[in-house]
């Protein structure tokens, strides 16, 4: 299952702060590389991997080398990720999580209202699909059930 993109901008210009979670997926993989290359403070979150052979640790390497800085934890964690946005005055998120994962950002969007520097929230669909674009502010953004 592939997931919507998740795009939150807050006021930054072009200096802003920006978490990608979901960085070392493919769609993640391109947007990190993007952000890297245009010199944003790229931040990316990864979960602990107990294996230091995992595939993805070169991945992480490699954006490391070209100054990404690695946070690590979970995003279904709220206490955890507002510490983290506050911490490190995360202005612009960046979600392309995807799987069992997807609804994990719910709790990332919690996180974000409560640390109020983000504003704006752009969920995106996946090429190709029919379902509608969200584009609303952070604080009108509900949990549909």
């Amino acid at each position: 299952m592939s997931s919507p993109l998740l795009v939150s901008n807050g006021s930054a210009g072009k200096g802003g702060r920006i978490l990608i979670v979901g960085a070392t997926g493919f769609i993640g993989q391109f947007i990190t590389q993007a952000s890297l290359d245009a010199n944003r403070r790229t931040y990316i979150l990864i979960r602990s991997f107990s294996d230091n052979f995992h595939p993805k640790i070169k991945i992480i390497k490699e954006f490391e080398d070209k100054g990404a800085i690695i946070l690590q934890g979970v995003i279904n964690d709220q206490k955890f990720m507002e510490h983290m946005l506050r911490k490190h005055e995360i202005d612009i998120v960046i979600s392309v999580v995807g799987g069992e994962s997807i609804l994990d950002q719910l709790v990332l969007v919690e996180a974000m209202k409560v640390v109020g520097t983000i504003k704006k929230i752009n969920a995106k669909p996946k090429a190709g699909s029919r379902t509608r674009v969200c584009d609303k502010e952070i604080s009108e953004v509900r949990l549909l059930t």
